[in-house]
């Protein structure tokens, strides 16, 4: 801030919007302490069934969702008991005003300013957090600068994507981002019509990957039943990827894994058995290499 001050004269650009500027803001100061915690974002693009994803990862309607587009324009996160007195939120997402609520329809105020609402929520480990976040292809703007916005801010991303939008080109555009600042991700294919869609879920996450250059941590399949989404009954099934791996959750018996087969994957248990500290210093890293990048980091402006 003192530097751009004094290059004013050099009439520069100023430093907001820089990538590697939002990443040094949003990402590196404000996580930069030893105490490890997770931000996960629910992202994907309009009408795909984002919310409701959230929603099995809370346990409840914490995001409102319907089978007509919701059009989240807010983020929401769910933060664990005590969480707040322990850190300063407002330093984790610099750059929203952060108001608590129980009122899913508030992240779909239409408001220029940007808002991110919040609330507790026990089943959550102590060092999790997870966001709700407005689509990566909306045709508004400023949803758009909303969801990069917490792409900066988390570690790990939950990819919902849908066989219409894999390879649809914004959302393309947000993973190659993502993948630049390595970020941790799980895919979800969401509505997916089982089992007549069992072999072409391999060739839309390849292509995918392809595209992006994101190497997926799991893969989710989530069935199309509208009934189960309303009702937060969806039944996640894991796929292995690459699809010559083995199943990354191993399972002590093979009438617990059938038995786990038929009940389907609890997203926020999987979630809470990630590598917490090596995920953490992986992202920051990503963060770091990205400010570094002599190409389009800090040595450009300097």
């Amino acid at each position: 801030r003192e530097l751009e001050q004094a290059a004013l004269p050099l009439e520069l650009d100023g430093l907001e919007g820089r990538e590697w500027y939002e990443l040094l803001a949003t990402k590196l100061v404000p996580q930069l302490s030893d105490d490890a915690f997770l931000v996960v974002a629910v992202v994907g693009g309009t009408n795909i069934g984002k919310s409701v994803i959230f929603n099995h990862i809370a346990g409840s309607r914490a995001s409102a969702s319907s089978p007509l587009a919701s059009g989240t324009r807010h983020p929401t996160c769910l933060v664990p008991d005590r969480f707040d007195e322990r850190h300063a939120l407002g330093a984790i997402f610099p750059g929203f005003k952060l108001q608590p609520t129980n009122d899913p329809g508030d992240a779909l105020r239409d408001s220029d300013r940007h808002y991110l609402f919040w609330r507790t929520e026990p089943s959550l480990p102590g060092n999790l957090l997870v966001l709700d976040t407005p689509d990566i292809d909306s045709e508004v703007r400023v949803n758009w600068e909303r969801a990069d916005q917490m792409r900066r801010c988390s570690d790990v991303l939950v990819a919902v994507l849908t066989q219409q939008k894999y390879n649809d080109a914004a959302v393309k555009e947000f993973f190659r981002r993502a993948a630049a600042e390595d970020k941790l991700v799980l895919i979800v294919f969401n509505q997916v019509q089982l089992p007549e869609d069992e072999p072409y879920w391999p060739l839309w996450t390849q292509t995918f990957c392809r595209e992006t250059g994101i190497e997926p941590e799991h893969v989710y399949l989530a069935p199309y039943d509208r009934r189960a989404a309303e009702q937060i009954a969806l039944r996640f099934q894991e796929r292995p990827w690459p699809q010559d791996a083995p199943q990354q959750t191993v399972r002590p018996s093979r009438v617990e894994a059938d038995e786990s087969q038929e009940a389907g994957r609890n997203l926020l248990e999987d979630l809470s058995r990630l590598r917490f500290a090596e995920i953490k210093m992986r992202t920051l890293e990503g963060s770091l290499n990205q400010l570094l990048d002599t190409q389009s980091g800090l040595p450009t402006y300097l």
